[in-house]
């Protein structure tokens, strides 16, 4: 299995306020990522750094959805 390498800082921050809170609904992680960076994170950043973690997170939709690492 490979790994990537986290290229963004936004993706980074993502990875650092999951390892910290666990568990984070997206409209709190957003929050979270946006505390973390300084600045707002938008849609289609938030997308992209779904997508780089990738294998690191489980994105669970509906009642009681949200992300968390794996």
């Amino acid at each position: 299995m490979s790994t990537k390498t986290i290229k963004t800082a936004e993706a980074l921050a993502a990875l650092n306020v999951l390892t910290q809170v666990g568990f984070a609904k997206r409209p709190a992680l957003e929050r979270l990522m946006a505390a973390e960076l300084g600045r707002p994170v938008t849609d289609q950043q938030f997308e992209t750094v779904m997508s780089q973690l990738g294998r690191r997170i489980i994105r669970v939709r509906g009642a009681g959805g949200g992300i968390r690492l794996f």
